[in-house]
């Protein structure tokens, strides 16, 4: 786990754009070899504060929003410059590509400045690293087979490896991801893309609520790069 140091803007006012800059390199989780020609992506959320009210003594904050890509050159370096952000900010950088994906367990670049975090945060300057593999997918059969039952839930747990970090405002660019069916009338596909290379034995967790029992279902399966792996949920 890295911990990110704190950053003060001297020099600005709170709610003054200043410059930024974001700089890192992609690496294949396992040969640790520098992927080349690979998109990146940086989200910023900046923060300003409006009027005072009751709930805000300091101010209603403010969010914009904006996004940026790059591509990594033929050392897998990447780079940002002359990034627009307030004295609060908070960032995010992903790979954005279809050959590869992130592996979220190794790193996830997140970081945030000012007052509004007051755990040691902020983002790291230069020498960050995404670690990136060929993904796998994991194919679930949804399917409710009794339908006596109005009330059936059925909740389908991330993987580990899908849980990405999400900032205070939920960023535009994080798709919502429904694991919850509820009713009698279920039968659904879903596909999942994973980081395949790294860790090939996957977790699979699901919970089902009927009236008042709850079975609880926990286990591994193997997945493979570039592969789909068939998994039936019936219940």
């Amino acid at each position: 786990m890295f911990i990110l140091p704190v950053l003060f803007f001297l020099g600005c006012k709170k709610d003054d754009f200043v410059k930024e800059s974001f700089s890192g390199i992609v690496l294949h989780t396992v040969t640790k070899q520098p992927l080349a020609n690979q998109e990146v992506l940086l989200f910023i959320e900046n923060i300003k504060y409006g009027e005072k009210d009751l709930e805000f003594p300091n101010g209603r904050p403010i969010y914009t929003k904006s996004e940026y890509t790059t591509r990594t050159n033929n050392t897998g370096h990447y780079s940002f410059t002359d990034i627009n952000v307030t004295s609060n900010w908070h960032f995010v950088v992903q790979l954005k590509t279809a050959e590869y994906i992130q592996n979220f367990l190794v790193n996830t670049n997140t970081g945030a400045s000012g007052p509004f975090y007051p755990v040691p945060s902020g983002p790291r300057k230069t020498g960050d690293t995404l670690y990136a593999e060929r993904p796998g997918y994991i194919r679930y059969q949804i399917k409710n087979i009794n339908t006596t039952f109005d009330n059936d839930t059925l909740y389908l747990y991330p993987t580990f490896n899908s849980r990405q970090r999400k900032l205070p405002s939920e960023p535009m660019f994080f798709k919502s991801d429904n694991r919850t069916f509820i009713g009698k009338t279920i039968d659904v596909s879903r596909t999942d893309t994973l980081p395949a290379e790294f860790l090939s034995l996957i977790p699979i967790q699901w919970l089902h609520r009927r009236s008042d029992t709850i079975v609880f279902k926990s286990e591994n399966i193997t997945i493979s790069p570039n592969t789909t792996t068939d998994y039936t949920i019936h219940y």
